[in-house]
């Protein structure tokens, strides 16, 4: 999987590649064809009131925000929760359809949902599997 970051700081931009590569071999998606730009957004999580998000650019161009001021633990909880949804794509198991209104359809193994994003399958997996992730990359990093 080719990963670019687009932010100002090059020490953000060099940690946020890096960790999001460890997440991608954690996740066995760093011999995907998708690219990922990760772009950080300041503000995102008081503008829109959440951390990160990832959508379908094109076929196998994946973009994901990320905002910019949350503080490194933090950080690396969005990320990893972002970067499974990259893996979902990466594997087929989200889809994302727009109409043409512009609403979004998405599927997840073939079956359409209209849940709470609570009760998402997907946001499910995200949120089960955030935490685990960040905490063994932060292991790595700490050695």
């Amino acid at each position: 999987m080719e990963i670019e970051v687009i932010t100002s700081s090059k020490g953000k931009r060099e940690l946020i590649a890096s960790v999001a590569s460890l997440f991608a071999r954690a996740l066995n998606i760093e011999k995907s064809k998708y690219t990922l730009t990760i772009g950080t957004v300041s503000g995102l999580a008081k503008a829109d009131k959440i951390n990160g998000s990832v959508c379908l650019l094109a076929p196998k161009q994946l973009m994901m925000f990320i905002d910019s001021r949350l503080p490194f633990s933090q950080l690396l909880i969005t990320l990893a929760h972002e970067m499974v949804h990259v893996k979902q794509y990466a594997k087929g198991q989200l889809k994302v359809r727009t109409t043409k209104r512009g609403n979004h359809i998405f599927t997840w193994l073939g079956k359409k949902y209209n849940l709470d994003y609570y009760d998402l399958p997907w946001e499910l997996e995200a949120f089960s599997r955030e935490r685990v992730l960040a905490n063994k990359v932060a292991q790595i990093i700490q050695t």
